[in-house]
């Protein structure tokens, strides 16, 4: 018990000879630790976020696998949007879903030009995807995308010191071919 007390006198006063040194490093050291703390909560709540929009993108993305995109059916981007927001465990503030004919390619799918259009028939897709530098055949591509907002009030405040501007929303898509 007696050198549980020494130690914390150790620790307010230092030993003999250093006059408060241990007290004077730990006020300079402790503000630059808290706001390092805080930053990491703030970056923390933040990737927290980005999941759970991921995650709702996600649900529009399965949606569109397993129901396919009907040329005919005018609510398939409501069906979309309604699971989109069914699923997050986050506020969307907004979600849409546009279809379009494209080809496939390492970097990517590169848009066709023939986008969606809820007449009663399909218009023609391209035969080949030559024009784009792909020998695979076009398909049909969905995108979805939602945006939810961001805030956090104590990393705001931190960032108003250091000149750095957090998001105020975050916005997410996801491309996937549709049956």
């Amino acid at each position: 018990m007696r050198s549980a007390f020494k130690q914390i006198r150790i620790f307010l006063y230092g030993r003999r000879g250093q006059s408060g040194a241990v007290l004077a490093e730990f006020a300079v050291a402790a503000p630059i630790l808290a706001m390092l703390l805080v930053g990491v909560a703030g970056l923390s709540s933040y990737l927290i976020e980005v999941e759970k929009l991921n995650s709702a993108v996600e649900a529009g993305v399965l949606h569109v696998t397993r129901n396919g995109w009907d040329w005919a059916n005018v609510n398939n981007a409501t069906n979309v949007i309604a699971a989109v927001n069914a699923a997050g465990d986050t506020a969307v503030n907004s979600a849409s879903a546009a279809c379009f004919y494209g080809c496939p390619t390492t970097a990517g799918v590169v848009a066709t030009g023939t986008t969606c259009n809820y007449s009663n028939q399909a218009p023609n897709p391209p035969a080949t995807c030559s024009a784009t530098g792909s020998a695979n055949a076009p398909g049909l591509y969905v995108t979805i995308t939602a945006s939810a907002p961001f805030t956090n009030p104590v990393a705001a405040g931190m960032a108003g010191l250091f000149g750095v501007t957090l998001p105020s929303s975050i916005t997410l898509s996801a491309t996937t071919r549709a049956k």
